[in-house]
C-alpha cells in the first residue's frame, strides 16, 4: 500500500475549488463535446482496449473515457460532485464492470484486493504532480496493480522525456480541434502515449 503526501503535488487544488470546477462553472465542459470525443477520447480507448485486462483511469472526472472502455473500468476523482455524476451515469445495476470512487491523488491509493493491467492518466501529468515524482508516481501503480501499460493523455507540448527514459513508449498519437478555433491551442492540441512497464 502506498502513501503519498501533498509533496508529489505540482498543484494542491482545494477540495471546495475541485466541486466548483465540476458544478455551475462546468471547467471541463468540452469533454462532453461530440468533437473532443472523436479527436480524443476515443482514439484513447482504441489504444486503452488495445491492451488485455481491467483499466484504472486516475482522475476520470465525471467518467467521460469509461463509455468508450471496453472490460472492467474504475475510475477515481477528487471531486464528490464529479464522481456521483459518474455513478449517476453508470449505475452498477446497468454497469456491473464500470464503478467510481472519490479518492485523491496524494490519498493511499490502493483500490481493494484489484488489479488493473491498464491505467490511464488523462491530464494528470502537466498540472498536477510535480516533475521530480512523476516516474515514482507511476511506476508505484505498477507496484500495486501488476499493471503493465499506462496512458498518458495530456497536452501536447508535455516533456515526456523521463518518462522514455524509463519506460518503453510503444504507440503516439497527436492531434488537435482546428474547428473549434474559440479554444486556445493548449486545450484543442493534445498527445495519446502508450507506455509498457519494464
Amino acid at each position: 500500500m502506498t502513501i503519498y503526501n501533498s509533496s508529489i503535488l505540482a498543484s494542491d487544488i482545494p477540495e471546495q475549488r475541485l466541486e466548483e470546477m465540476y458544478g455551475d462553472e462546468d471547467y471541463y465542459w468540452y469533454l462532453r463535446s461530440p468533437e473532443f470525443q472523436e479527436t480524443f477520447l476515443k482514439p484513447l480507448a482504441d489504444c486503452v482496449n488495445n491492451v488485455e485486462g481491467s483499466t484504472l483511469d486516475v482522475c476520470c472526472g465525471e467518467g467521460q473515457l469509461a463509455q468508450f472502455v471496453e472490460g472492467k473500468y474504475c475510475g477515481f476523482d477528487g471531486s464528490r460532485r464529479a464522481i456521483l455524476k459518474a455513478q449517476r451515469r453508470y449505475p452498477v445495476s446497468e454497469y456491473p464492470d464500470k464503478w467510481f470512487i472519490v479518492r485523491r491523488l496524494e490519498e493511499t491509493h490502493s483500490i481493494g484486493d484489484f488489479d488493473f493491467e491498464k491505467i490511464v492518466f488523462g491530464g494528470v501529468l502537466h498540472c498536477l504532480i510535480a516533475p521530480e515524482s512523476r516516474v515514482d508516481f507511476i511506476r508505484s501503480f505498477q507496484d500495486l496493480y501488476g499493471a503493465t501499460h499506462f496512458f498518458v493523455y495530456d497536452l501536447e507540448r508535455l516533456d515526456t522525456s523521463d518518462l522514455d527514459n524509463e519506460f518503453a513508449c510503444v504507440s503516439s498519437y497527436v492531434n488537435e480541434i482546428p474547428s473549434l478555433e474559440h479554444w486556445q491551442r493548449i486545450v484543442t492540441k493534445r498527445k495519446i502515449l502508450c507506455y509498457r512497464y519494464e
